[in-house]
């Protein structure tokens, strides 16, 4: 099911980013907290009650790849939210979990940039102002 090139994945930037910033402390005064994906505001109700009636399943990591309930739920939605017919997404090879949107930023580069060891490099198109894990 994996991409070869996930073999190959670098460390993540943001561990790279905290052993830099490492016992360096923000200069007096008005500082802005600029942390990335960081929650600002309280789950809806039913969220707080779904969370909470699972709790006692919250003992171990789900599957690196979620389950095959999962996989099919996101395919099943894709297909109602995008109006595709049912075959064009295949839950074994369409649909990989990821833990928020920083890993997968992180990881579609590196899995869908083609590697050409002969001739030009790829060019990668990176905004700015950039989000951290792009570089």
């Amino acid at each position: 099911m994996w991409n070869d090139r996930l073999d190959r994945l670098q460390e993540f930037p943001f561990r790279r980013l905290a052993a830099l910033l490492a016992g360096i402390d923000p200069p007096p005064g008005e500082t802005f907290d600029l942390t990335i994906g960081e929650p600002q505001h309280r789950p809806p109700p039913l969220l707080a009650e779904v969370v909470a009636r699972h709790a006692h399943e919250w003992n171990r990591y789900p599957p690196l790849n979620g389950t095959a309930a999962f996989r099919r739920a996101v395919c099943a939605w894709l297909a109602r939210r995008y109006h595709l017919p049912p075959e064009a997404l295949d839950p074994e090879r369409h649909v990989l979990p990821v833990a928020g949107t920083k890993e997968a930023l992180f990881l579609l580069p590196e899995v869908l940039v083609p590697e050409r060891p002969e001739g030009p490099r790829p060019a990668v198109l990176v905004p700015n102002p950039v989000y951290a894990v792009y570089v």
